[in-house]
């Protein structure tokens, strides 16, 4: 049976369904989307504060943290610290801090606090 015959035997009752049909189709689709990308709400203020607060402003913070990199504000995490070059650089997943968690025992987070900075930066391009 061709969609035009029953759609044309059926009349307006039929364009309805198909409408709805297709509408929940739509509406499956963007559920699912919307599922897979829970972390594109990542800022810093309510993720990437969280985890430095925790784990990294007891050392990282105050008038001479080490290496000069302060993570107690966003203009700190995002900062320079003693060299030229900026730790956090948004969307790069080569920057100096996530290349600096991932290879210095000194420097400890979950598996779940580095990925989670890891989307924060690279995925949500470090938004505030």
């Amino acid at each position: 049976m061709k969609t035009g015959s029953w759609l044309k035997r059926n009349g307006k009752k039929g364009y309805r369904w198909t409408l709805y049909l297709m509408s929940g189709a739509t509406a499956l689709v963007v559920a699912a989307c919307y599922g897979m990308s829970d972390t594109m709400g990542l800022t810093y203020s309510n993720s990437a504060q969280y985890i430095f607060a925790d784990k990294c402003d007891s050392c990282h913070s105050g008038a001479t943290p080490p290496a000069g990199y302060s993570t107690d504000s966003f203009a700190g995490v995002m900062g320079n610290g003693s060299d030229t070059e900026a730790n956090v650089i948004a969307g790069d997943p080569n920057c100096t801090l996530l290349q600096k968690l991932n290879s210095d025992a000194n420097h400890t987070l979950t598996t779940s606090e580095t990925d989670e900075l890891y989307d924060w930066i690279v995925s949500n391009n470090a938004r505030q």
